[in-house]
C-alpha cells in the first residue's frame, strides 16, 4: 500500500507540473499585455465615477470607448432611453453605455457585458487615507 501511495503521489506530482506549465502562445501574450492591462486598470480605478456622477461616468465611458476603438472595434455610445427600467435608486440621468462590435472570421459570437462605474463618489479618492490608497494600488497591480 505504501508503494502504491508513493507511485500515485509521483504520478500526480508530475501531472500537476505539466498542467501548471505555462501554455504557449497564451503565456507570451499575457506576459506582453500585463503592463498595458495594469496601466489601464490603474487609469480606470482612478476615475471617480459614482452611479450618480454623470461627469465621472462620461469620463470613464470615454476612456473605454477610446480603448475599444484603438483595438479596431466599431464603437458607439448608447444613452439610456426614457422607457428604461428604473429601480428606486436609479439616478435621474444614468450613465451612457458603450457598445463595441468586432468582426472576426469565426462562426461563433461572443457577448461581453461589463459594469464600468468605480462607485467612488466625487472627492472620495482624495480623502482616502494613504494606507487605503496603497492597498487599492497593490490590488490593482497584483491581479
Amino acid at each position: 500500500m505504501k508503494k502504491f501511495i508513493l507511485v500515485f503521489l509521483a504520478v500526480m506530482g508530475a501531472a500537476s507540473v505539466s498542467i501548471a506549465a505555462p501554455q504557449e502562445p497564451i503565456f507570451s501574450v499575457v506576459e506582453k499585455e500585463q503592463k498595458p492591462f495594469l496601466n489601464t486598470l490603474k487609469e480606470l480605478v482612478s476615475i471617480e465615477s459614482g452611479s450618480r456622477d454623470r461627469e465621472g461616468l462620461d469620463k470613464i465611458s470615454q476612456v473605454i470607448f477610446n480603448r475599444l476603438k484603438a483595438l479596431g472595434g466599431q464603437v458607439e455610445f448608447i444613452e439610456p432611453g426614457a422607457n428604461m427600467y428604473r429601480m428606486h435608486d436609479t439616478p435621474d440621468r444614468p450613465g451612457r453605455m458603450v457598445k463595441a462590435e468586432f468582426k472576426g472570421s469565426g462562426t461563433k459570437k461572443i457577448l461581453l457585458i461589463a459594469h464600468m462605474d468605480t462607485v467612488y463618489l466625487k472627492g472620495m479618492l482624495a480623502s482616502l487615507p494613504k494606507c487605503l490608497k496603497t492597498i487599492i494600488h497593490m490590488v490593482s497591480i497584483n491581479l
